[in-house]
């Protein structure tokens, strides 16, 4: 029994070895030609969502401008159906403050969040419990909105740069 352990065990090593991380991706392409990974079937808090991307050899999405948010949200429009909640890569670092304007920033990068799209209203860190972003597909919009980061729910990832 132990042999046969063993050699289970070693099969699923080279197994996963042998295959790349992220070899059963399909990604979706946005209007730019920039690719993302969105899951809509399973779900995760938002750092689960970080370490699935990491596994995949990706990372939470980053939305730097206008145009990469057009072109997400080109993809979300084309891909997601009736899934309405992806986590995406912004958190506020736990500031406790009710203020539309703290800081948020980009987990991977460690930059700071200067574009945005907030749904009217946010982010309003909503009994100081909401500090990691997500897109919402209220309206068919796509919009950004500061939930509890323990909230399981789809996300987004992207290649690293």
């Amino acid at each position: 029994m132990k042999i046969a352990t063993v050699i289970f065990f070693t099969f699923c090593a080279v197994a996963g070895l042998l295959s790349p991380a992220n070899a059963d991706l399909t990604l979706q392409r946005g209007i730019q030609g920039g690719e993302f990974y969105i899951e809509i079937n399973q779900k995760y808090n938002w750092f689960q969502a970080s370490h699935e991307c990491a596994r995949k050899g990706l990372r939470l999405v980053e939305i730097p401008d206008a145009v990469k948010n057009a072109e997400l949200i080109s993809a979300l429009r084309t891909y997601v159906g009736n899934a309405k909640n992806f986590w995406i890569g912004a958190n506020d670092e736990y500031n406790t403050a009710n203020d539309l304007q703290r800081p948020f920033y980009w987990s991977s990068s460690g930059e700071r969040v200067t574009f945005t799209n907030w749904a009217k209203g946010e982010p309003n860190n909503h009994q100081n419990n909401e500090h990691c972003v997500h897109i919402w597909s209220i309206g068919n919009n796509f919009e950004w909105n500061d939930f509890p980061c323990i909230v399981k729910m789809g996300f987004i990832c992207e290649k690293s740069n």
